[in-house]
């Protein structure tokens, strides 16, 4: 089947993402995750693409991680890079990103 000749490509974002995660701390206004205690429970960061998981910390009851990832990527150029802080039982707080050009 032949691709029309209005259809364009799509782009890709490419190269690498650095991401450093450092801590998670209770909410305040300046802090884009809105946390919650653990209740004693490891939590863990995940970072993912347009829902696919491409990293993930260790789980620690102190929320102190300081883990760095390269990530490398080739998505759509309107992907959202989500960053969720979770517990074993519970989302503790969500972040979006909408990649941009």
């Amino acid at each position: 089947m032949a691709k029309s000749m209005e259809e364009k490509p799509k782009l890709l974002f490419h190269g690498t993402i650095q991401a450093t995660i450092f801590n998670a701390t209770p909410y305040s206004p300046s802090f884009p995750f809105n946390c919650v205690c653990t209740n004693g429970k490891p939590a863990y960061v995940t970072i993912n693409i347009d829902n696919k998981k491409v990293a993930k910390t260790t789980q620690e009851r102190e929320c102190l991680w300081n883990q760095t990832f390269q990530i490398q990527c080739a998505h759509p150029e309107d992907s959202t890079i989500t960053i969720t802080l979770k517990s074993s039982c519970s989302i503790l707080g969500r972040f979006h990103m909408q990649a941009k050009r």
